[in-house]
């Protein structure tokens, strides 16, 4: 472990990555969309966590935190039963 790497961190988020966390978390709630009568809704979770992972890698850590919650609400109000609320059945 060392201490000096701690520095290659990216601390501060842009305007840009931001709207790059926008963009992926739109492209993978339209791909889910598409697939969700094949693989299920909680494998839709599965998928954006995922995409969250693969941001991670390109964009700083504010940015990852704004898009998980993004994908959160999204996965609640879009794929979990009963669709279309914030209120979960099971």
């Amino acid at each position: 472990f060392n201490i000096r790497s701690l520095g290659a961190f990216k601390i501060k988020s842009t305007f840009a990555s931001y709207t790059k966390a926008l963009l992926i978390t739109g492209v993978m709630v339209s791909i889910s969309f598409a697939i969700l009568p094949i693989i299920g809704y909680r494998a839709v979770g599965f998928l954006f966590l995922l995409g969250i992972l693969g941001l991670g890698l390109f964009v700083p850590i504010g940015t990852v935190l704004f898009a998980a919650i993004i994908t959160t609400v999204a996965w609640n109000f879009f794929f979990i039963p009963p669709v279309g609320n914030f209120h979960l059945h099971k």
